[in-house]
């Protein structure tokens, strides 16, 4: 009582019994707020959020927030040629998947068979690919993927008799933003050939993934 008696502001002392304090007591705030201490180790109101947010550290010597929570990365493109593609003897062809089943942003284009890396989406990528053609005996049959040109990877393989020829191509790529990646397609077997033309014969998937 002295100290209060007196204006000077002292401190809780035992007297008041542990649980003691109720939430009546406590003075009124904001519906949604949060009680945290600032870089000071004062108590803070932390301001209430919007619906489907996340508290977030901030760190040390900073408080917490409410802020979006990961929603993934829904980024990326799936599609598939219809129609069929001829794909000329001995020379790498870029394969144009004409229809698309995925593209959420439209990074996709099926006029030249590019995905571009939007802004702000660098990071790794796997990248898909497969390809059904007819090929004859002892034909090379591959499949390639390229990052602004260049091939950075190629799965080719050998077929033993005159048939539909299949391969597939994987590959987790780490890509910058606007750099363009394209898929393409080589093969020997001595004329040009006609890509199956069905989502399941020969298409792409690109996605990121971190």
């Amino acid at each position: 009582n002295a100290g209060r008696d007196s204006g000077v502001v002292g401190t809780v002392d035992s007297s008041i019994a542990d649980d003691a304090v109720t939430l009546a007591k406590m003075a009124t705030g904001t519906d949604g707020n949060i009680i945290s201490y600032d870089a000071s180790g004062n108590p803070v109101a932390i301001a209430t959020g919007s619906d489907g947010q996340v508290l977030t550290s901030a760190g040390a010597g900073a408080a917490p927030a409410f802020e979006a929570a990961f929603a993934g990365f829904p980024i990326g493109a799936a599609a598939y040629v219809t129609g069929g593609q001829a794909i000329s003897n001995n020379s790498a062809t870029t394969l144009i998947f004409n229809t698309e089943s995925f593209d959420p942003n439209s990074d996709y284009n099926v006029s030249d068979g590019t995905y571009t890396v939007p802004s702000g989406q660098a990071g790794k990528y796997m990248v898909t690919g497969h390809i059904s053609i007819p090929v004859t005996d002892a034909t090379l049959l591959g499949l390639g993927i390229k990052v602004d040109g260049t091939a950075v990877v190629f799965q080719g393989i050998y077929h033993g008799k005159t048939d539909t020829g299949a391969v597939t191509v994987a590959q987790i790529l780490d890509l910058s933003v606007g750099e363009a990646v394209t898929w393409y397609c080589h093969h020997q077997a001595g004329a040009t050939k006609t890509t199956q033309a069905t989502s399941y014969g020969t298409g792409m998937s690109i996605q990121r993934i971190a």
